[in-house]
């Protein structure tokens, strides 16, 4: 199944419900409702590092939006989070408004940390995160309304239960 009927079933909650789900499973990164939309306005909401109690920050766009990178990179660099997650399912990362390539694709998502007191980037395309949200072996941690859109995608049913 290609990546914009998948993304564009789960619509923008399913996709931060997903992708939270996704950085839980990889990283231990819990995420705090609380913080969703209200005292975080540059991101969905806040997460945990169960490590050590690092914040992460998640911006998760479903459509053809673009992300500046430059706003999310004060945050690392001042320290406000240790992390910061920046998602685009139909779009792509920029900077100063031109989208950022790797490998010659483009970049839809990124990954900001300091490491030995650097930033650092990593970009990537959705290709995995699509993989872990289509696989049976991951269906546990998805909200019963993204189960039943990646049961009806990987079936030949019509319209979703």
């Amino acid at each position: 199944m290609n990546q914009s009927a998948v993304f564009g079933l789960l619509g923008p909650s399913g996709l931060e419900d997903s992708f939270a789900a996704y950085l839980f499973d990889k990283y231990g990164y819990w995420p705090l409702p609380s913080t969703n939309k209200i005292s975080t306005p540059g991101y969905e909401f806040v997460m945990l590092d169960k490590l050590d109690g690092g914040t992460i920050g998640l911006q998760a766009k479903n459509g053809k939006t673009r992300i500046p990178i430059e706003t999310y990179e004060k945050d690392i660099q001042d320290g406000a989070y240790k992390e910061t997650w920046l998602v685009t399912t139909g779009g792509t990362v920029t900077r100063n408004g031109k989208p950022i390539l790797s490998d010659g694709r483009k970049v839809q998502i990124a990954r900001l940390f300091r490491a030995d007191n650097i930033l650092r980037i990593e970009y990537s395309d959705l290709t995995e995160f699509q993989n872990w949200v289509l696989s049976k072996d991951n269906q546990n941690y998805l909200s019963p309304i993204v189960r039943n859109y990646v049961s009806w995608c990987s079936s030949d049913k019509q319209e979703p239960k």
